[in-house]
């Protein structure tokens, strides 16, 4: 597809719209991908995502500089679904700098063109591209992994509510060692090295609070 060339470079003066090559650009993409049979992605399908995470969520993270680094992607797919080419505008958005930065800084601007917007138009060849497939495997990788913090919340809520039944004198907590058992309550002896909140050595907790060590945070009954 012979729109754009593989990489352009663009600048405008601070004092304009910094995204205007980038829509414009966008626009273009948009239209040629039209014009050889394509349709653009969605940009909140999965795979505009994991195209945008690959190339340039590194780069628009917050500086802490008055300049900012933006960008945007699409991917232009064919007919069958394939991907033929990405776009991906990235841009060095000075706008903040020739509105509210210091004289110097916007007189040196001035001088040596430091306050231009500069965009950056790449597009991409299709094998960079994430296909159909490889958002499928993303996501059957994240419902493993969902599946698996699931299955081992319900062990772990199994082995607190089995600790929590049989819960006898002399066996260790998540807050010390139970020293008297009376109903729903539970006397605790807490470590040598710690104090419980009453500035004392036990405390009472109700046994739904306790589990076993390293199961929980120990909030003493709270």
């Amino acid at each position: 597809m012979a729109y754009l060339p593989r990489y352009a470079l663009f600048k405008e003066r601070g004092n304009t719209d910094a995204m205007i090559v980038t829509r414009r650009s966008q626009q273009v993409f948009s239209e040629s991908c039209e014009a050889h049979g394509g349709t653009i992605v969605p940009a909140d399908d999965l795979r505009t995502g994991m195209f945008r995470n690959r190339v340039i969520a590194h780069l628009t993270r917050p500086t802490g500089y008055r300049h900012q680094w933006r960008g945007e992607v699409a991917i232009c797919d064919g007919s069958g679904g394939e991907p033929l080419v990405g776009f991906v505008s990235l841009l060095m958005d000075n706008s903040e700098i020739s509105r509210s930065g210091d004289i110097g800084s916007q007189v040196m601007g001035r001088l040596f063109g430091g306050l231009s917007n500069t965009t950056a138009i790449y597009l991409f060849h299709p094998d960079r591209l994430p296909t159909v497939a490889d958002a499928a495997a993303v996501v059957d990788e994240e419902e493993r992994r969902i599946a698996a913090v699931e299955e081992r919340f319900e062990a772990a809520s199994e082995r607190i509510a089995e600790f929590q039944r049989n819960l006898a004198i002399g066996d260790e907590s998540n807050c010390g060692t139970v020293i008297e058992v009376r109903g729903p309550m539970a006397e605790i002896a807490v470590p040598t090295n710690r104090r419980a909140p009453n500035g004392e050595s036990t405390f009472w907790s109700r046994i739904e609070r306790l589990a076993p060590p390293g199961y929980a945070i120990c909030t003493f009954g709270l």
